[in-house]
């Protein structure tokens, strides 16, 4: 591409919302944006057809890395403390951008002054040493590697106020230097909760199996922080695998808080038969986290009952127990259970209905398996229910359903806005058939009229237009191109910039090579505007650049390149696909 060194991130992004605050929040609402906190209706992409075709858009980063960033050593040996301080925050912050030879440099001075702090007297014209001393101790986690262990131990035990930061770093390179003082600090409860839980940490990190007595013992003690309850039972329960149970039931029936959650921790990775009663129990808990626990190892080592189980618990109150759920059916996919997950349409959490649609999605693929997706699609797209007649709808797109475009049209008017964009959205993908297409015309050419005349067009039916527009493209559909024209010249803007970019785009696809001088003159106009007062929108100039390069009429295409942008701006991509594709593509 004329030298230009990209790498394509994979992402397909829903068009770029301009119109106006609330079309932005509805277009993102479209993208997934706000998928995990359930304000949108599914995390799945309705891209417009001019981002995709040439696949051009999305994220761009240039393929040259980032540049290192270079240690000033005059600063970082400087009398002045300050100074000295605020390089080595730097280094810490860019650790991973400083060249390998200044990275060793940089240590061995770290090591240094940390075996300096350890013999030398605090300096009365320095106080702010514990400052510089924990910044030292950052960039050794930063930039060092187990190999400093035994100093990082030394300063620790010598410096009280560095021992939990030191404790840290060697959890992290899993040293066992610590491991006498942990097992001996949570044997006798020593020191405090946050202390006693690094310890803890600290044995598994070691995968220390002579640490569960310790632990064992550590959970009957009365009056434990609940803290300390929670991360002992958890990394107790990971250490030991079985002969649990009993504990497990003696928390049950205690009077301790989140009694539950420790009791499923302990048992995680149980397989008998009396943990799995316990589990089935747990299921029933109050604490989600304890039901989710017990159900995915009930799971993970008892199939059969997680299979029983998932029917039932696709209505649990807890996300995570009802995407297990899903994940269970999927994995036997009878016919009660494909049923059972197209009823996950309805699931109040946005990436479960995404879940169970693409799990139908795959077992479609089977042919024994299709005809009953099918049925399912039929159904939930003919239901009363919002969720479920969108999930339907993007699987009848994922599945080719040409037979229900005509479902689509009438969707077109459906009460929520969502629904109607999709439907629009699904018919720019699968619509084929002049009987559609024409009646896509129809509600086309109304729109077009109601914006030309200057009357109320809403967010949503805009929306639709920018996908209805490209059904004309994407079938190089001839009659719509007198429509299409109207949205190309100035006084087009009102018209939305979705829309224009989407009829720009469809007029390329229509017109390829017909070399037609006299749109190609009114595109680079519409491409070289850029204001002020009224600078044509990114978009709109996006689609014109593609469109000059597929009609093939430009004298010198080169010329694109004075307003084209600079990489990684998408503009200065759409101009090199241009200039490198224009007069090349044949008619359609």
């Amino acid at each position: 591409m004329n030298g230009i060194y990209l790498n394509r991130v994979v992402a397909r992004l829903f068009a770029k919302a301009t119109l106006d605050a609330k079309a932005t929040f509805v277009s993102f609402l479209l993208g997934g944006a706000f998928a995990a906190t359930g304000l949108c209706q599914s995390n799945f992409p309705t891209t417009n057809r001019y981002e995709l075709d040439p696949p051009l858009d999305g994220l761009w980063v240039v393929s040259e890395p980032q540049n290192a960033v270079r240690v000033v050593f005059s600063k970082l040996e400087s009398k002045d403390l300050e100074v000295q301080l605020d390089e080595l925050r730097r280094i810490n912050k860019f650790a991973t951008l400083i060249p390998s030879d200044e990275s060793v440099r940089v240590m061995e001075w770290v090591q240094s002054k940390l075996k300096d702090s350890l013999t030398n007297e605090q300096k009365p014209d320095r106080p702010n040493t514990r400052l510089f001393s924990q910044a030292l101790m950052t960039a050794m986690a930063k930039l060092g590697d187990a190999s400093q262990s035994e100093l990082v131990w030394i300063v620790g035990e010598k410096k009280a106020d560095l021992a939990l930061q030191a404790e840290e770093i060697l959890v992290g390179w899993k040293s066992s230097l610590p491991l006498k003082t942990w097992r001996a600090r949570i044997a006798e409860l020593r020191g405090d909760w946050q202390a006693i839980s690094l310890a803890i940490q600290g044995v598994e990190a070691l995968d220390d199996k002579e640490s569960v007595p310790i632990l064992t013992d550590l959970l009957s003690k009365p009056n434990l922080p609940l803290p300390i309850k929670l991360i002992g039972s958890r990394v107790l329960g990971r250490l030991k695998t079985d002969g649990l149970e009993s504990l497990a039931s003696n928390f049950l029936a205690s009077q301790f808080s989140s009694k539950e959650l420790i009791a499923a921790q302990l048992i995680a990775e149980h397989r008998s038969d009396a943990a799995l009663a316990i589990q089935q129990d747990l299921i029933k808990s109050d604490q989600p986290a304890a039901a989710s626990i017990a159900y995915q190892s009930i799971s993970k080592f008892h199939s059969q009952q997680a299979d029983l189980l998932a029917h039932a618990l696709l209505d649990h109150k807890e996300f995570t127990v009802r995407e297990l759920a899903i994940a269970n059916l999927a994995k036997n996919p009878i016919e009660k259970n494909l049923r059972r997950l197209s009823e996950a349409f309805f699931d109040s959490h946005v990436g479960l209905r995404d879940q169970a649609r693409e799990s139908l999605f795959q077992h479609a693929s089977a042919p024994e398996l299709k005809p009953i997706v099918d049925t399912l699609v039929d159904t939930q797209i003919s239901s009363n229910n919002n969720l479920a007649i969108e999930q339907a709808l993007i699987l009848a797109v994922q599945l080719d359903r040409k037979d229900l475009c005509k479902r689509f049209l009438v969707l077109l008017n459906h009460e929520n806005e969502f629904i109607r964009i999709r439907a629009a959205w699904g018919l720019q993908e699968i619509a084929t058939s002049e009987e559609v297409i024409l009646q896509v015309l129809d509600f086309t050419k109304r729109l077009t009229e109601q914006l030309k005349d200057g009357k109320g067009v809403s967010i949503s039916e805009r929306l639709q237009l920018a996908y209805l527009l490209h059904v004309f493209g994407a079938n190089e559909y001839k009659p719509a191109e007198p429509l299409l024209r109207e949205y190309v010249p100035e006084l087009a803007q009102k018209m939305t910039p979705h829309a224009r970019a989407s009829a720009i785009w469809s007029l390329g696809k229509i017109l390829q090579g017909s070399k037609d001088s006299a749109l190609s003159g009114q595109l680079q106009e519409r491409f070289f505007d850029q204001g002020p007062p009224d600078a044509e929108l990114e978009n709109v100039r996006y689609a014109c650049a593609i469109t000059l390069a597929r009609l093939g009429a430009m004298d010198d295409p080169t010329i694109l390149t004075s307003a084209g942008g600079t990489l990684p701006y998408k503009m200065g991509v759409a101009v090199a696909w241009a200039i490198e594709n224009h007069g090349k593509l044949s008619k359609p």
